[in-house]
């Protein structure tokens, strides 16, 4: 949103300074962690990934890069897609690392 201040006023402000670079997003690739469904699957920066039932309800650790995404277990990597998305990573850890399970 533009200032509604002309910049004559804004000089005359108490306690104003000028803004900061604005932030910048990391150059490499970043690893986050994910939990599998039961059906095999998970999402990451609005990408679908299937992986198998095998690793249901498994924390994986996937690094997601400017062109690839690249899904480790254990620090074996398992499969590597090719991102088809532009969306920033908003979460490092998924929401199942906080809830308590229902057991039984």
């Amino acid at each position: 949103v533009p200032c509604p201040l002309p910049l004559a006023e804004c000089v005359t402000l108490r306690n104003a300074r000028a803004a900061g670079p604005p932030p910048t997003s990391p150059a490499g690739p970043v690893t986050v962690q994910r939990v599998v469904c039961s059906r095999g699957h998970f999402q990451v920066v609005g990408q679908k990934i299937q992986v198998g039932r095998v690793h249901a309800r498994k924390i994986l650790d996937v690094t997601v890069d400017d062109t690839h995404i690249t899904v480790h277990d254990n620090g074996e990597p398992i499969r590597v897609v090719p991102r088809t998305t532009t969306q920033e990573i908003t979460r490092i850890k998924s929401q199942a690392h906080t809830k308590k399970r229902k057991i039984g």
